[in-house]
């Protein structure tokens, strides 16, 4: 975990790999239920 209090401290960081997750299948139900939440159907 790497823990940031300002930007003087992201120097330390550069170069590095941060928050990292593993990927995902947006299905398209997940798009419509998206779009059902927001009201965006375009």
């Amino acid at each position: 975990m790497t823990i940031t209090v300002s930007l003087e401290d992201l120097s330390g960081v550069e170069g590095a790999q941060l928050g990292a997750s593993d990927w995902i299948d947006v299905t398209q139900s997940m798009i419509n239920q998206f779009a059902d939440a927001t009201g965006d159907h375009q």
